[in-house]
């Protein structure tokens, strides 16, 4: 009799799971590393055994899902074929038999970071005065004579928009020689995309626009897979003659292959944009190219002061500035151009900040799990672009 007690004691001891807080655990170097290793694993592309039983995890939402220690056979005895009938549930807690997904909710994800991922905030119109602008009420006549002289032509360019003129907010810098404005009217900041839509004086003030480099993601359209043979220029001379509002075409330079990459296209014009985003396919000297909507990634909030992804510099308690480049204290006028490249957070051969780092990695997977998770985070009209390496954790959105 006390040989089974002590039997049962013994099979109790193994099954029993501890519950653990994910948001008290932290991630050292060395979960960092054995995460990485696990990437560089060769790995077959999975079955559709393999796909049932994923989506049969995903979909028990009353249960707690448990990882499964041996890769299961293909068999149609196996397969419970009522899963299907059961409502897909996104909870937090479901545990996927993915290495990855296991330690995924670990890291801290503030509000703050959240908010700075999916918040699509175009930049500040920038305009340089000579002479300086001298006060606040200065600055105020200078932007009512601006918005007058680019009111008519705003207007025949932008029949459908009626919004008054205007920036939502605007300031000076010190010394009254820059003027800021930040407008959330796309079509007003496209508007002034265009350096041809300033007037290059107003009164005494001459100006130099710096316009912004950039469309807004939603005017933004990408060509697949063109050979490398094809040079850029020539792809822009050919789609200028085709279409009249083309702003920038580039390569994107995460995509570049041995053989191919992926062409950025920006248009001034939601028409044209419509219409090459219906057609689906654009002919680059006689060879039809797949085109996509552009989806922007998320944007990752990283600490200037400690290079430490999360927050801000505001809110930051470290008492001295780090180098994102050495990670040693930056001192008063050192600039730190030639320090030696060491991250201080996993001790690799790139900056910080830099999106090769680990640290980086699993930050950005994190903060994906956070939005896939909490629904209430993400808006219904963001749509964003999952990295690849999210891709493989299970993490679309």
């Amino acid at each position: 009799m006390a040989t089974v007690m002590r039997k049962k004691q013994r099979a109790s001891t193994t099954t029993k799971k501890v519950a653990v807080d994910p948001r008290k655990q932290l991630i050292n170097n060395e979960d960092f590393k054995m995460n990485s290793s696990n990437k560089c694993e060769k790995r077959s592309s999975p079955s559709d055994d393999d796909d049932l039983t994923v989506e049969a995890v995903e979909m028990d939402g009353d249960q707690q899902a448990k990882a499964h220690e041996k890769k299961k056979t293909k068999s149609s005895k196996s397969v419970d074929m009522n899963i299907t009938s059961t409502p897909i549930v996104q909870s937090a807690s479901l545990v996927n038999n993915n290495n990855e997904n296991e330690r995924l909710g670990q890291m801290k994800i503030s509000d703050q970071a959240i908010s700075f991922a999916i918040e699509n905030n175009l930049q500040p119109i920038k305009i340089e005065c000579n002479p300086p602008l001298k006060d606040r009420e200065h600055a105020k006549k200078f932007v009512m004579n601006f918005l007058k002289l680019i009111n008519n032509d705003y207007r025949s360019e932008y029949t459908g928009n009626a919004q008054p003129l205007g920036f939502h907010h605007w300031w000076i810098g010190a010394g009254g020689k820059n003027f800021y404005g930040i407008t959330n009217n796309a079509d007003l900041y496209i508007f002034l995309c265009d350096r041809k839509h300033y007037p290059t004086q107003i009164e005494e003030v001459k100006l130099k626009p710096e316009p912004p480099k950039r469309l807004p993601p939603q005017n933004t359209l990408v060509i697949k897979f063109v050979p490398n043979e094809i040079e850029t220029n020539e792809i822009k001379n050919e789609l200028t003659e085709l279409y009249k509002s083309i702003f920038t075409v580039e390569n994107m330079m995460g995509t570049m292959r041995s053989n191919n990459r992926n062409i950025r296209i920006e248009l001034n014009r939601k028409e044209e944009y419509v219409q090459i985003l219906n057609d689906g396919k654009i002919a680059i000297q006689g060879e039809l190219f797949k085109i996509e909507e552009y989806l922007a990634p998320p944007k990752i909030l990283i600490c200037s002061k400690c290079q430490v992804p999360g927050h801000t510099r505001k809110v930051c308690k470290m008492s001295i500035d780090i180098c994102r480049r050495c990670g040693e204290e930056k001192i008063n006028g050192d600039k730190h151009d030639e320090c030696l490249i060491k991250c201080h957070h996993c001790g690799g051969n790139h900056n910080a900040t830099d999106f090769k780092c680990p640290i980086i990695i699993k930050f950005r997977q994190e903060l994906l799990f956070r939005l896939k998770t909490d629904i209430n985070k993400l808006p219904p009209n963001i749509k964003l672009f999952i990295p690849v390496d999210c891709r493989l954790s299970k993490l679309y959105i």
